[in-house]
């Protein structure tokens, strides 16, 4: 299970593109794999990877969005081990 004390980075390789309707797609140019984020998991890429650690980026969208606590941590931590699986996310540890 991934420390939510560590932060995420977009890999070198790794292009974001987002569309029009606000989702947005994510292509691992070395694997040709692309990865489709609707318009929260979008949101929810862009903090992960602005922010210092997981835990600054689950903050902000908590308080952001109408959401609850445990239904963002456990979507939360789908979506990483998702991207983190397919080398379109890296963790750095604190």
């Amino acid at each position: 299970m991934v420390s939510f004390t560590s932060k995420l980075v977009k890999p070198e390789g790794v292009l974001v593109q987002q569309v029009p309707e606000g989702d947005s797609v994510l292509l691992h140019v070395k694997s040709g794999e692309y990865f489709g984020l609707d318009t929260i998991g979008h949101a929810m890429f862009q903090k992960l990877t602005c922010s210092s650690s997981i835990q600054v980026a689950y903050d902000e969208i908590l308080s952001e969005y109408d959401v609850q606590a445990d239904g963002l941590h456990t979507d939360m931590v789908a979506l990483i081990d998702e991207l983190v699986s397919h080398d379109l996310l890296e963790i750095v540890e604190a």
